[in-house]
């Protein structure tokens, strides 16, 4: 499967903002799964 970056940010304090975005770019609605790779720590813990 090929990968796509929809968004990036400097660094985490762009995460939620991300976040954000990309709920509404998507569409995704709740029990929905959507893929997140970042690192292991700060991020994922902001992504979950």
């Amino acid at each position: 499967m090929k990968k796509k970056i929809i968004s990036t940010g400097k660094d985490h304090t762009a995460m939620l903002p991300i976040f954000r975005e990309l709920i509404l770019e998507t569409g995704i609605k709740e029990q929905d799964n959507l893929f997140f790779a970042g690192c292991s720590g700060p991020c994922y813990s902001m992504a979950t």
